[in-house]
């Protein structure tokens, strides 16, 4: 990864793509709902929506129709410690794509009706999310074991966000010096600096250095409740959510995905077939790992490994007792061909340009996960070539971890 920080503060992330045909362009801004205030509860999320709105030199259909002509694949999200605008497109066109991401980004221009009409539309995703059993479920472990609010706020709280606080909200937080563009392109590192420059190097840094109130924010989480938390809810099947916290675990993104491929990637994974096919007390069952909270600019919380899945109410207690004992058991459940299947399965999906950008990201925000001085791609063929180790390394934390477990349905 080659980096570079332009006289504004904005960082460049480089790799050159020897992945695939499209190039993957990521601007990353420093901001997150972890910062929010109790009256703007939503206001990153909204905000998110409201940048592929009209710039003072396009309209919002031309923002989207020109991005779209030259081919571009474009989204956001929005998390508790970063918004990150996307898109994919071939290498050609990444320069005019790039113009257009700087033009909606830094130089807002927001009127009143289509403001009115995105929070209307934010709030309508948010009842969404709502009838979205097992998204339910996972906010409410966010705020009931790690005391945080959900990323989108809730529609009370969208409703009340004004144009004012946004204006002044984009102004303050949407500079080049709050921004992390992590790129992997067929393109050269120097052509694609000074496309950055171009089109991002002229826009000033006037308003809150994100970095420095992370550094001097201190976010309390929760995370020593180990009772199962519960929410009655009228719903057909139980949805029930593991929580295994990890502390200290000094893991890449790579690694990381090397066991979520072992747990739960296929119909031989160990989850699968340990808790499914021994015991048909769930239809899917499927694990991943967050990271919350980039190390640069906070404490970071401790590895979670979250394990999803759905029941029927007379079989709850079955269905928690053969997890339990999954993981308790792990060490002698896991085989070197569990290994070697999750080995293969990650070489058929292969790398994307889209996870090299998101990963260098990841490593510029968490040096400490990085401990081998190479590029992704090298990074990749290191930890398939050490995948038993690894394996080996993170069920020995798994298996003595904490766990705490959230319960959503008629029970």
């Amino acid at each position: 990864m080659k980096t570079k920080t332009l006289d504004n503060g904005l960082v460049i992330l480089y790799e050159k793509n020897a992945v695939n045909n499209k190039d993957a362009f990521q601007v990353n801004v420093l901001t997150g709902s972890a910062l929010e205030g109790p009256k703007e509860k939503g206001i990153n999320h909204l905000v998110e929506h409201l940048m592929f709105k009209a710039s003072f030199e396009r309209t919002t259909k031309q923002i989207s129709e020109e991005l779209e002509q030259q081919g571009a694949i474009i989204n956001a999200w929005t998390n508790y410690d970063n918004v990150c605008f996307h898109f994919e497109c071939l290498p050609d066109k990444l320069e005019k794509c790039a113009e257009i991401y700087a033009d909606m980004l830094l130089n807002k221009n927001l009127n009143k009706k289509e403001f009115e009409k995105e929070k209307s539309v934010v709030c309508q995703e948010i009842a969404m999310y709502e009838d979205d059993f097992e998204a339910t479920n996972e906010t409410n472990y966010y705020r009931e074991f790690l005391g945080m609010d959900d990323v989108a706020g809730s529609i009370k709280s969208v409703k009340a966000i004004t144009l004012k606080q946004v204006n002044d909200f984009i102004i303050n937080t949407y500079i080049p010096k709050n921004m992390v563009i992590s790129v992997c392109s067929h393109l050269s590192f120097r052509k694609v600096c000074k496309i950055v420059e171009k089109y991002f190097d002229e826009y000033a840094s006037t308003g809150k250095d994100m970095r420095t109130i992370w550094d001097n924010t201190k976010i309390d989480l929760d995370i020593k409740k180990k009772s199962p938390y519960k929410q009655k809810k009228d719903t057909a099947q139980v949805q029930v959510l593991h929580a295994y916290y990890m502390p200290d675990m000094i893991a890449t993104q790579r690694m990381l995905d090397l066991y979520e491929n072992v747990l739960s990637a296929g119909l031989s994974a160990v989850l699968f077939r340990e808790v499914r096919e021994k015991y048909g007390v769930c239809y899917s069952i499927h694990a991943e790992f967050v990271t919350l909270f980039p190390h640069t600019f906070n404490d970071r919380l401790p590895q979670i490994l979250l394990i999803k899945s759905s029941t029927e109410k007379k079989h709850l207690k079955q269905y928690l007792e053969a997890v339990d004992k999954v993981i308790t058991n792990l060490p002698k459940i896991i085989t070197d061909k569990d290994v070697e299947r999750a080995v293969n399965f990650a070489g058929t999906i292969g790398l994307k340009s889209t996870d090299i950008a998101k990963d260098n990201f990841f490593r510029y925000c968490n040096p400490m996960y990085n401990p081998c001085d190479c590029n992704v791609t090298k990074e990749n063929k290191l930890v398939k070539k050490s995948a038993k180790q690894i394996v080996h390394d993170i069920t020995n934390r798994l298996f003595v971890a904490d766990c705490d477990i959230s319960i959503l349905g008629n029970i």
